[in-house]
């Protein structure tokens, strides 16, 4: 988790750290929750198989031998917070 003010630079860190990481050679996919629509957020992050998500949403692979996506979620404080609740879930559990 990166912290910090709007305009502080959390997206070029996140960036750095992807493109040091094993995972370089995927895709590094910022996604601004706060353009989601509101009554999309938690069906567009949780409602669909991975096969239906929207481009910028979809894994680029499921094993750590391949090129992944490491989605930067910028702005999740301005998600429902049900849908932050649900993200929580995720980050902690994987479910």
């Amino acid at each position: 988790m990166i912290l910090g003010e709007n305009g502080t630079g959390k997206e070029l860190v996140a960036n750095l750290i992807h493109r040091l990481s094993r995972f370089n050679r995927g895709a590094f996919v910022p996604v601004n929750c706060a353009a989601l629509p509101s009554e999309l957020v938690e069906s567009e992050l949780f409602g669909m198989s991975p096969e239906l998500l929207p481009g910028p949403l979809k894994p680029a692979s499921d094993g750590l031998s391949k090129p992944m996506a490491l989605d930067f979620l910028d702005e999740i404080s301005e998600m429902p917070a049900e849908a932050q609740a649900k993200m929580l879930r995720v980050i902690e559990t994987g479910e």
